[in-house]
């Protein structure tokens, strides 16, 4: 990861966790990194977003344009470059 200037946040990435449960989650984490008077990294502050909705809701509608809703098969949409 590529530390920005103090106070700016780097991109934010996406990345999968597990929970307490062991269920996978996906987490957007964005970090902003704080620099001290002598400009040395200090700490990283972060938030991170539970994602994992988003992310099978976009599965689910790619898979939705790509195959057939009533065999499952791929259809034309996949084929195509």
């Amino acid at each position: 990861i590529v530390l920005a200037k103090s106070g700016q946040q780097t991109s934010p990435i996406e990345a999968e966790f597990r929970n307490a449960d062991g269920a996978p989650r996906m987490l957007l984490v964005a970090l902003i990194p704080v620099f001290d008077v002598d400009h040395k990294l200090a700490a990283i502050q972060g938030v991170a977003r539970d994602i994992t909705r988003r992310e099978r809701t976009e599965q689910h509608v790619f898979h939705a344009a790509t195959h057939d809703s009533r065999t499952g098969l791929h259809n034309r949409r996949s084929f195509m470059a």
